[in-house]
């Protein structure tokens, strides 16, 4: 699925959500440009998904059209493949990069980045015998797994074995931030 399909998705599952959203309110749910919101709209009425209307008056609404209700539902098959497809790739990853630690003889770990893959990681770190000793991000805030969450700068004052980028996105970024502050390559491990 790219990201074109996807963007078409979700507009026309927040306009079947929100009756009578704006333009300006999609841009916002869709984190898009207003511009960009209008040429998808566009898009999706030229292929016939969604119609206008001016009901009330000097309002304009959308409607998803029968045709439109058959795209989505083909356009949520697709993002459900997809998905389950990038979760068994993930997963994959994961178990293999922390069997293949543990063998190492890893006990401890630390994780860098929150998010789904980071909880996806420390529920199979459950299956190992090694230990959750710090999580970082770049936010530096809340908690995560009862510990609090600290920023990347506090990670050489914990004592881990071996340290996990628990994200897929900037990850060469990570490894030179972790790289400045003095933590070792070879100590660095990604789901790459």
């Amino acid at each position: 699925m790219d990201k074109e399909e996807l963007r078409i998705l979700r507009i026309m599952e927040e306009v079947e959500n929100a009756e009578n959203i704006t333009q300006r309110e999609l841009a916002g749910k869709l984190g898009i440009s207003i511009g960009m919101t209008n040429i998808f709209i566009k898009r999706i009425i030229k292929k016939g998904y969604m119609k206008i209307t001016t009901i009330p008056p000097r309002r304009l609404t959308y409607i998803i059209t029968p045709k439109g209700f058959m795209e989505k539902s083909r356009l949520t098959m697709e993002y459900l493949k997809y998905s389950l497809n990038f979760y068994r790739s993930i997963k994959t990853r994961i178990e293999e990069g922390l069997i293949g630690m543990e063998k190492a003889g890893i006990r401890t770990l630390a994780f860098y980045g929150t998010g789904d893959i980071c909880e996806l990681a420390y529920l199979f770190l459950g299956e190992t015998g090694m230990t959750l000793a710090a999580v970082a991000d770049d936010t530096g805030s809340g908690t995560l797994f009862q510990m609090p969450v600290i920023p990347p700068e506090g990670l050489p004052e914990v004592s881990w074995d071996a340290l996990l980028i628990t994200t897929i996105e900037d990850v060469e970024a990570k490894q030179r931030r972790l790289s400045d502050l003095g933590i070792e390559a070879e100590k660095i491990y990604t789901l790459q």
